[in-house]
């Protein structure tokens, strides 16, 4: 799998601007109301990545959960990572 350079990935991200380049790996972070809710975010997190086979970096601080998207065979990140916030964002979270 090819690494993405910056003017591909700033790109590829203009569309989904909660998302940054951090450290050379594709971040976010998600707030919520309370840890339960944070917990039940990471589980469908979990199940929506086995299904697209693809796993993020996962950080809980208590309400807040921070993800990382490399391509860890590749060493930083590729088409796989935009396509999982991609698939992510049009909804496969909610299926």
């Amino acid at each position: 799998m090819t690494l993405l350079n910056h003017s591909e990935i700033s790109h590829a991200l203009s569309k989904h601007h909660d998302w940054r380049i951090n450290d050379g790996a594709l971040w976010r972070v998600f707030d919520f109301n309370t840890f339960a809710e944070a917990i039940q975010f990471v589980n469908q997190i979990g199940q929506f990545s086995e299904q697209v086979d693809h796993h993020p970096d996962i950080d809980i601080r208590f309400r807040q959960v921070s993800l990382s998207l490399t391509t860890k065979s590749a060493g930083g990140v590729t088409q796989l990572d935009l396509d999982w916030i991609e698939r992510w964002t049009q909804g496969a979270r909610d299926s």
